[in-house]
């Protein structure tokens, strides 16, 4: 079991809104302002508590949590975080291996509890020995990721370059392949493949659309004079 206490400040460099407006009014009166940098925060506390367990014959688990003061940079205000991430080590067999890990990030806005933004990645690895000169691993990874729209201290909207940041969300599965064989010592065959897909709604997996692919392979010999 571990923990930690963190006070810390912030400033805003200015240089990084210099794009911005804020949306004043409403209905027929809509007009725009110019967006204020806050000032330095200070006393920014935060905290995290972990938890190991014992290293067991086929599992070990840990857990993590985190919360506390953070700065939400893209829109320039204060705000609090939450984190709670989870890990499984499994070892059922001498040449089987699988890691399974979930963490959760939410940022929520200082000045009313509003949700700022959401991110959720589980994450599945399995490593197989086949022999002692086969090797193979698979990573598989999901990030879903959530912001609202732009907002300034007071709750107006905000503009960049003149446009209502509208905020975003990306859901996305990474896959990586690997296959490894060392038939003598001193030679040794990498070949791995990655992909990446996006689809619209989170976890559904019924509209993957794939944005990325890569092939890489590596061959190394010792030459013995």
């Amino acid at each position: 079991m571990g923990g930690g206490v963190v006070r810390s400040f912030f400033s805003f460099d200015e240089s990084l809104y210099q794009g911005y407006t804020i949306q004043t009014g409403s209905g027929s009166e809509v007009d725009t302002a110019a967006f204020i940098v806050p000032g330095q925060e200070r006393n920014q506390w935060s905290g995290s508590v972990s938890l190991t367990s014992p290293t067991y014959r086929y599992f070990t688990a840990t857990m993590s949590l985190g919360w506390g003061r953070t700065p939400l940079f893209r829109e320039a205000t204060a705000g609090n975080s939450r984190q709670i991430s989870g890990t499984i080590d499994l070892r059922p067999t001498g040449s089987l291996r699988a890691a399974v890990q979930v963490s959760r990030l939410t940022l929520h806005r200082q000045r009313d509890g509003s949700r700022f933004s959401s991110e959720t990645i589980p994450r599945l690895k399995v490593e197989y020995q086949v022999t002692r000169s086969l090797f193979l691993r698979f990573v598989g990874q999901y990030a879903a990721r959530a912001r609202k729209q732009l907002m300034d201290e007071s709750g107006n909207r905000i503009l960049v370059n003149g446009e209502l940041d509208e905020g975003s969300t990306s859901n996305e599965f990474r896959m990586d392949w690997l296959f490894s064989y060392r038939p003598i010592p001193g030679t040794l065959v990498y070949l791995g493949y990655g992909s990446t897909l996006e689809e619209p709604g989170n976890f559904s997996f019924r509209d993957l659309r794939r944005t990325a692919d890569g092939f890489f392979g590596k061959i190394s010999y010792v030459f013995r004079l």
